[in-house]
């Protein structure tokens, strides 16, 4: 926490077994543009509440490996992480997750953002998690998910711009010869993988 002038952390040997709260551990480390956590053990963490917040130098992260089956909260975590492009966070366990509120708020540049194992508790707090306050149409968003909370998303006032997906003819090709696309925020798991995606960002 308040490390803005740093520009790269070394935490490969980092031994957080024991740790239960992980709330502001890299905020407003405004400098940031990598940070290889990987090999975090998160097993007893319960809080990740704005663990990344205004990290806005940071491009990329991949937490696909941690364990967050105890995370309660998750509030503002890479709330204005203006550059982030890829999280990869589609392995987590987020059923005791109260809070997702803000979680994504102000990452501008993120596209795809892959949930494909996410399942939020009916009563979990969305508001705001995936808003932008201005819209940003060179950035096309998409969100890979099978939870009803998230493709049922306020996406029509979240300033987010939707992805354009080809549809699959299988095979063969339309009626009218037509390439035929459709504009959406969240595809299945199953859907994504058969589509051909036209992202672009």
């Amino acid at each position: 926490q308040n490390c803005s002038s740093l520009t790269s952390l070394d935490v490969s040997n980092f031994n957080t077994s024991n740790v239960t709260d992980m709330q502001n551990m890299f905020s407003t480390c405004t400098s940031l543009t990598s940070l290889d956590a990987s090999n975090f053990d998160t097993t007893n963490v319960t809080n990740m509440g704005t663990m990344f917040w205004k990290a806005r130098a940071l491009k990329s992260v991949d937490l696909s490996n941690w364990n967050t089956s105890s995370v309660t909260a998750m509030n503002g975590m890479f709330r204005e992480c203006q550059e982030l492009e890829s999280a990869s966070l589609g392995g987590w366990d987020v059923s005791q997750v109260n809070s997702f509120k803000n979680m994504f708020l102000e990452t501008k540049k993120l596209g795809l953002l892959d949930l494909s194992s996410w399942k939020l508790k009916n009563n979990a707090d969305i508001g705001g998690m995936l808003n932008l306050s201005t819209k940003n149409e060179d950035i096309k968003f998409l969100v890979v998910t099978n939870d009803t909370k998230l493709q049922q998303y306020g996406f029509a006032n979240s300033n987010r711009t939707p992805a354009t997906l080809t549809l699959d003819a299988k095979s063969g090709s339309f009626a009218d010869g037509a390439v035929k696309t459709i504009k959406k925020y969240t595809v299945t798991p199953n859907e994504f993988k058969n589509a051909e995606q036209t992202i672009q960002s």
